[in-house]
């Protein structure tokens, strides 16, 4: 396996190189989740100021145009001129109110006797014969006025122009002082300049601005969407207010991929510069890595010796640390094992010579009685009995001194 082939200073500088990774990355992803979170928290606090501001902007130019179409619808001069038909004195008085506020895109009055729709602008004004499909838009806007809570406005198309726009309009109807309808007042407020005035980006930070009302798009930077039910999904950042018209809510949205794309991008940095930073260390590391382990290669050198029968080496000694203390216990071991191999020697060599004695002690009396009676049986032949008696008596003599006896013989023993 490869942990096998590996050297020790080799495996502990992966160890290190592989801790120092596992820390930086770790210390990165950390860095990154707080700091996203941080960015986070600090968006949602810029974004409530602003789409707070973006609503109370709202709500005053709403309540602006709420108190206009009020004030038209109960203005007496207004009645008086739409009882009697006269459209050309009406239209001044009608600019009249259009003017009050920049923001007014029109201003709608429909006399019910005359049937005739005044459309004032800030440009043009026009006096249309209302058909039925503008009799029947009218009726839904009526309808739909009594079903929505005073302040809200009502969301419409502009069916008379030409040019059709999304509008913000307040519908009163006008009656008279016995209650009888005889026709209606509409201030309009154009989308896109509630777009422009309210929802207006100052940044990409800022995402996508919407205004919603009961869940759908009502203004949009892309008229597209305006229609579509916003959906916020997890993927996505959302700050919202509601307005003090019922039903309608500012709305910023950011996905949390674009908010978060700078720090990733910084993350991302961070791990790369780590990366070479590591790699660049690792030879230091390396280095300093053999130095320390400079002793322990020396006492493998040691071992390889004494293994291969050289008992005479001993490790070198660098310092007083664990490695150092290792040294000194293995030669102080070897100096142990060379003692006893002496002594074995030694005890070896006494036995050997011990063993060499007692053989000649065995060997030299044999020798010596072996000589002894070639000699007396020598001297048998030549007839020379004396010598041969004398000799019998040595021998006899030299095997009881030889023999385990003891210190002491009897007297019997002595005379035989």
């Amino acid at each position: 396996m490869i942990r096998n082939r590996l050297r020790f200073g080799e495996k502990v500088l992966l160890l290190v190189m592989g801790v120092s990774m596992l820390i930086t990355i770790g210390m990165s992803l950390l860095f990154y989740r707080e700091s996203a979170v941080t960015l986070q928290d600090k968006y949602r606090d810029i974004q409530e100021e602003n789409v707070r501001n973006r609503a109370d902007y709202f709500y005053d130019l709403m309540k602006e145009a709420y108190l206009t179409s009020v004030y038209a619808a109960t203005e007496q001069e207004v009645l008086s001129l739409m009882r009697q038909g006269d459209t050309e004195k009406l239209i001044p008085v009608l600019q009249s109110f259009q003017i009050r506020n920049d923001e007014f895109h029109s201003l709608y009055c429909f006399i019910e006797e005359k049937d005739l729709l005044i459309r004032v602008g800030k440009e043009i004004t026009q006096i249309i014969p209302a058909d039925e499909t503008i009799r029947s838009w009218l009726s839904e806007l009526q309808e739909a006025a009594a079903n929505t809570p005073p302040l809200s406005p009502l969301v419409i198309r502009d069916t008379p122009s030409v040019i059709q726009h999304n509008f913000f309009t307040y519908f009163r109807t006008v009656y008279t002082e016995e209650g009888t309808g005889i026709g209606s007042i509409m201030i309009n407020i154009d989308e896109r300049q509630i777009n422009y005035k309210c929802l207006n980006r100052n940044s990409a930070q800022d995402g996508d601005i919407y205004l919603l009302k009961d869940g759908k798009i009502v203004s949009s930077e892309d008229v597209n969407k305006i229609g579509e039910t916003a959906v916020l999904t997890e993927d996505v950042l959302t700050v919202g207010y509601d307005t003090a018209e019922k039903g309608f809510r500012v709305t910023a949205v950011i996905d949390r991929n674009s908010l978060l794309d700078d720090l990733k991008k910084t993350r991302n940095r961070i791990l790369l510069t780590a990366v070479l930073l590591n790699l660049i260390l690792s030879i230091p590391i390396f280095l300093g890595i053999r130095q320390l382990l400079r002793p322990l290669r020396q006492l493998d050198e040691t071992v390889n010796h004494v293994r291969e029968g050289d008992l005479s080496v001993r490790a070198e000694i660098y310092q007083s640390d664990e490695i150092g203390r290792l040294s000194r216990h293995f030669n102080d071991m070897l100096d142990q094992i060379e003692s006893l191999i002496d002594e074995l020697v030694a005890q070896k060599m006494l036995k050997r010579e011990a063993e060499i004695e007692a053989l000649q002690y065995q060997i030299r009396p044999h020798f010596m009685y072996n000589t002894l009676s070639a000699i007396r049986y020598a001297a048998i032949f030549e007839h020379a009995d004396d010598i041969a008696e004398l000799l019998q008596a040595f021998t006899e003599l030299l095997r009881m001194s030889a023999s385990d006896r003891g210190a002491f013989i009897t007297v019997k023993e002595e005379m035989h």
